[in-house]
């Protein structure tokens, strides 16, 4: 319902633009393609490749609304109000200069061979995809917690956005990334153009792009998607425990976040899962009459 009231709201506010098209039809379109094949292909003695459709649209749209109540919050909130915690976010990072420079001391010597900012965001947004699938495919209580959970840190995330309102650490520090160098550049200007025209110049593909550091849902994100994939599948625990440490040493690294980010997105991730816990609990309360006259 908050999805569609974006839709249907007048400037600044937008749901849809040339850059979410490309990426509702590229990602969430491919994703749910794949995702629906999978998951038939792994069940098809107990369910048919119609209902594993549905059901693979249900879990995507859902995700895909939920996105785009997230980027509407995230644009807006510059415009909205007259303040951003930079400078004490920045303050912070200052005190945490000796652990962030022995935590990064590892850089300058992978940097020689390549860039591993790219790999930030892309191995970050296939975590999606494959937390998704492998849930799925192994249990789907723990799917459905771990859905939920992603759900409620998004929109919990997007809260902190509307009464934290920062925009980011290369603000002061430039990124030692060229990759990095040019995207948070480009992106400042998309946000500087808008927000100082209160949301009359928007550039294609600004609703995806804009920015927003307080709290972190990188850091997060991945917490909730480790948390889940111990407890259910713990093997790959191996490949989402590395995976979970990179996103954390390179959110700052990129100056994509201040380590106040991260301290907060921690605490979220947890709270998200509790809230979780406590749903499902209510919910399984409530089925308990059903299940007993059965």
């Amino acid at each position: 319902m908050v999805a569609i009231v974006f839709a249907l709201s007048p400037l600044p506010l937008r749901w849809w633009d040339d850059g979410l098209k490309f990426i509702f039809f590229e990602r969430f379109v491919f994703a749910s393609f794949v995702f629906a094949i999978v998951y038939y292909l792994w069940y098809y003695r107990t369910t048919s490749l119609h209902k594993s459709f549905i059901f693979s649209l249900r879990v995507w749209l859902v995700f895909y609304l939920t996105l785009v109540i997230h980027f509407n919050l995230k644009i807006n909130v510059s415009i909205w109000q007259n303040i951003l915690y930079d400078a004490w976010f920045h303050q912070v990072d200052l005190w945490m200069t000796p652990i962030s420079s022995i935590l990064e001391s590892w850089h300058p010597l992978v940097d020689k061979v390549f860039d591993t900012a790219p790999w930030y965001a892309t191995l970050f947004e296939f975590c999606f995809l494959g937390t998704f699938l492998v849930l799925s495919l192994k249990s789907k209580r723990g799917f459905h917690l771990m859905f939920c959970s992603t759900i409620i840190v998004l929109l919990l995330g997007s809260l902190g956005y509307v009464l934290f309102p920062a925009v980011g650490p290369f603000l002061y520090d430039t990124p030692a990334s060229p990759h990095m160098r040019a995207v948070l550049s480009a992106m400042y200007q998309q946000y500087y153009a808008y927000v100082s025209s209160h949301g009359q110049v928007y550039s294609p593909d600004y609703l995806i792009n804009g920015l927003a550091a307080m709290p972190s849902l990188h850091i997060a994100n991945i917490l909730i998607f480790s948390f889940f994939i111990y407890h259910y599948i713990r093997p790959l625990s191996i490949v989402y425990i590395p995976l979970t440490v990179f996103i954390f040493l390179e959110a700052t690294y990129t100056k994509f976040h201040y380590w106040t980010d991260l301290m907060v997105g921690i605490p979220l991730a947890g709270l998200a899962i509790i809230i979780t816990y406590w749903l499902y609990a209510i919910y399984d309360r409530a089925l308990l009459p059903t299940r007993h006259h059965r």
